[in-house]
């Protein structure tokens, strides 16, 4: 019994065939594709050359798709950062004005706020089911002082349940 290989889809091109066979790689570049190919990992797919793919293939949007979320080059150096020397004679005063400022320095403010105590709370509707340790709803809290949504699970929203938390 010999074994075969059938394709349902005859490519008449060149220009198809090395169009299917670089979505069959998933759309790389170009110069990535050439250098893999021109390394001998390509040896088994039939008439896949390395002149066939610079004369018949075009650019892909699928490859320039692929490459949309990549971090813009230059944002994380690995180069290390020089931290610039500073002599008493270059120490300026503190200054008295809160003041927010656009220059980048290495002072620090500080400035006192009124603690109000106010927070604010708001208990879900019953959800549809129950959990495993018997919760049946939700409690919402959000402390206006320290920017900050809390949440905690409830049995029932009776009064000594929502006292509890």
């Amino acid at each position: 019994m010999s074994q075969t290989a059938n394709n349902i889809y005859e490519l008449q091109t060149k220009h198809d065939i090395v169009t299917y066979l670089h979505q069959a790689c998933c759309s790389p570049i170009t110069s990535t594709w050439l250098k893999a190919i021109e390394a001998g990992h390509f040896t088994t797919w039939p008439g896949l050359t390395a002149d066939l793919v610079q004369k018949h293939l075009h650019k892909s949007i699928a490859t320039t798709k692929g490459h949309l979320r990549q971090e813009c080059q230059g944002l994380r150096s690995t180069q290390p950062k020089i931290q610039p020397t500073i002599s008493n004679s270059t120490v300026k005063p503190v200054m008295t004005t809160l003041e927010p400022s656009n220059v980048q320095t290495h002072w620090a403010f500080m400035e006192p706020i009124e603690i109000t105590g106010q927070i604010f709370s708001d208990q879900t509707g019953r959800f549809p089911i129950t959990s495993c340790r018997g919760n049946k709803y939700i409690m919402v809290v959000y402390d206006y002082n320290s920017n900050t949504i809390l949440t905690k699970p409830l049995t029932s929203c009776n009064e000594n349940e929502l006292l509890r938390m």
